[in-house]
């Protein structure tokens, strides 16, 4: 670092451009985890939503088709509704404690705000793959009930059928 500083380079004002464009980039990952969020409830709640008559008719569940939920080729007034809709809230309460903790304690210098603030988009993040995996395990439990039903009821169908027999 100090070879650099030789060639003219300000030390401190890179080492703040720096993590600017870290803080920068821990908003983007805490409003881009939303999207795919947002698709797997999506996916979950029609998975939840199967009946067990689809599965004695061997009916499968088709998967979402690509850009289902992020929507391109779109005007700027319809992006900017889109926007507004509460699809799109989430991304943007996603990014509020990394945004909070990145200007808030004013008194604190920017590194120490920095940190903190890579921190809670970080946590941001853990915290939403935790909810993406709890959903897809609700729904896989959801859609393992509905077997073991089915697979009793056709037990218990085919015992009557023999004893009827």
């Amino acid at each position: 670092w100090h070879g650099m500083a030789s060639f003219g380079l300000n030390l401190p004002a890179l080492q703040a451009g720096w993590q600017t464009m870290l803080v920068t980039i821990s908003l983007l990952a805490s409003a881009w985890c939303a999207l795919p969020l947002q698709t797997v409830w999506h996916w979950t709640n029609r998975v939840r939503g199967i009946s067990i008559t689809s599965l004695r008719e061997g009916r499968k569940l088709q998967g979402l088709p690509p850009g289902t939920m992020m929507k391109q080729s779109m005007s700027l007034r319809a992006c900017w509704d889109e926007f507004l809709s509460s699809q799109r809230l989430l991304p943007l309460a996603f990014m509020l404690p990394a945004l909070l903790l990145a200007f808030l304690p004013s008194g604190i210098e920017f590194n120490k705000r920095a940190v903190a603030s890579t921190a809670a988009g970080g946590f941001v993040v853990a915290f939403t793959l935790f909810l993406a995996e709890r959903a897809c395990m609700r729904a896989e439990v959801a859609i393992a009930k509905r077997y073991r039903s089915f697979a009793l009821t056709d037990a218990l169908a085919n015992e009557a059928e023999q004893q009827g027999a």
